[in-house]
């Protein structure tokens, strides 16, 4: 059985990338466009909106979130989305590195990333990851903590298939309760995680990975996500 990477650089030699704005091939999308992906969002709070420092969860909403912070690189659309599909549905794997990048300007040089951190993607449910061939968290996840030096640790596995269906927040937090647990002799206990995923909706999934980190001893569970849909 041929490697899929080998597999991919033969197509990507012969079949190169065009870049998604301007249609230049080479990159799926050159440095000239970068800047559509628009500025990074506001600092705020992610679950009310409301201005915070550093994108930590507001006071209020501290009693209902095991997030300390979650950092948004963009919004959902244009530019952003098209990377994120190609990224999961046309095997485009170059796009991780793109949103990863991106991603570096919410983290590099802030206190937000330390020597104490870890970098840990939210999984990807089992069915997709085998359909796709790689879990896309996982390649955004390795090229970041690459990036700031950081450890890279994949200690978070789903449970089940289960997707989040409904439009209710409540819904989803039901559907998502219990969706992950600790990898066995993964070490969590008494670290800071910085969470990494590619869209939020509601924030139900970061939500269960964060309670499941803190309950196995995690110190602290931080957010980084590429975009908020």
């Amino acid at each position: 059985m041929y490697n899929m990477n080998m597999i991919e650089s033969v197509i990507a030699l012969f079949a190169p990338h065009s870049c998604l704005s301007c249609g230049d091939e080479g990159q799926l999308l050159c440095r000239s466009c970068w800047p559509k992906l628009g500025s990074p969002l506001a600092s705020c709070c992610y679950l009310c909106a409301r201005t915070t420092d550093d994108f930590t969860t507001c006071s209020s909403c501290k009693s209902i979130s095991s997030l300390n912070s979650v950092r948004l690189r963009t919004k959902y659309q244009g530019i952003a989305k098209e990377l994120v599909r190609r990224l999961k549905f046309e095997r485009a794997k170059a796009a991780s590195s793109i949103i990863a990048d991106s991603m570096l300007e919410l983290v590099i040089d802030q206190k937000s990333v330390n020597q104490e951190q870890i970098l840990v993607p939210l999984p990807t449910a089992s069915s997709r990851r085998r359909q796709r061939g790689y879990d896309h968290s996982q390649l955004i996840a390795r090229r970041l903590a690459s990036s700031l030096g950081v450890p890279y640790r994949p200690a978070l596995t789903r449970l089940g298939q289960a997707r989040q269906v409904g439009s209710k927040k409540i819904d989803r937090l039901s559907q998502m309760e219990g969706a992950f647990r600790i990898k066995f002799g993964a070490q969590v206990k008494d670290k800071d995680v910085l969470l990494v995923d590619d869209v939020l909706t509601t924030g139900a999934s970061l939500e269960a990975a964060a309670s499941c980190l803190l309950n196995s001893g995690a110190r602290r569970v931080d957010a980084l996500v590429f975009a908020r849909a």
